[in-house]
């Protein structure tokens, strides 16, 4: 496992705000020089502590200002399986696995109620799911 140190973890809060920011620009805010961050960044790459670098989407500007968190129980020995399949759905934007009365819980986003309810029909139709239940997300607060 690694071992971080403040400035790993002063270079990991910079890029999660925003992964775009130039090197050049993370070595002068943490006073290190833009070797120092090449070199921490491809040791973070390497031992895995970053997986990649994505784009975090508005799903709201793009029409989907609905979101949903279905909680879904599932049949023993069925977890991957319904994962996978939940996975290939594009409204399922993350699926967790849990602990306690179910099984895995998947954000979804929805243009509108009535999509999210077609969308949660759709995923009560998996093979080995249980029982669902949705709770509507009326704001998010971080």
């Amino acid at each position: 496992m690694s071992n971080l140190d403040e400035v790993d973890y002063r270079i990991l809060k910079i890029l999660k705000e925003d992964s775009r920011t130039p090197f050049t620009e993370i070595a002068t805010t943490l006073g290190v020089s833009d070797s120092t961050i090449h070199v921490r960044l491809k040791k973070l790459r390497d031992e895995g502590v970053i997986k990649g670098y994505t784009v975090d989407l508005n799903e709201e500007l793009m029409g989907k200002k609905v979101h949903g968190l279905a909680m879904i129980s599932v049949a023993l020995g069925h977890l991957e399986d319904v994962a996978a399949a939940l996975r290939d759905h594009e409204n399922v934007d993350t699926i967790y696995e849990t602990h306690g009365v179910n099984d895995l819980v998947a954000l979804i986003y929805a243009h509108d109620l009535e999509e999210l309810r077609e969308v949660l029909m759709e995923i009560r139709k998996i093979d080995n799911i249980t029982s669902t239940a949705l709770t509507t997300i009326l704001k998010i607060w971080k």
